[in-house]
């Protein structure tokens, strides 16, 4: 049975669509984004939240200049990065199902 929760936007969400393995394994960005979305009714806005989950631009620059120049010594940054545009995605997917953008 799917679970339920009852967000603070006054609508049922049904959290584990098709996704459920993905949504209970804790290194997933969709097990990521639905802990921070539930960040919402602790009094952060999509805003805050939006702000833990991204790499400051100048921070990332950074980061893809140390991976052009050591390739080889780079995997966990290239995954770091990847991981966060992901649950990015993921959250702004949660939003989307909710019916929320800010």
């Amino acid at each position: 049975m799917p679970l339920v929760e009852e967000p603070l936007f006054g609508q049922s969400v049904d959290i584990c669509v098709t996704r459920e393995p993905e949504l209970w394994d804790p290194m997933s960005p969709a097990f990521e984004a639905q802990g921070l979305f539930a960040l919402l009714e602790n009094g952060n806005t999509v805003d805050d939240i939006r702000r833990l989950i991204e790499v400051p631009p100048d921070v990332e620059a950074s980061l893809r200049a140390f991976i052009r120049s050591y390739p080889e010594e780079s995997f966990e940054i290239a995954y770091m990065l990847s991981f966060r545009q992901k649950v990015a995605l993921e959250f702004e997917r949660i939003l989307a199902m909710v019916g929320t953008a800010n």
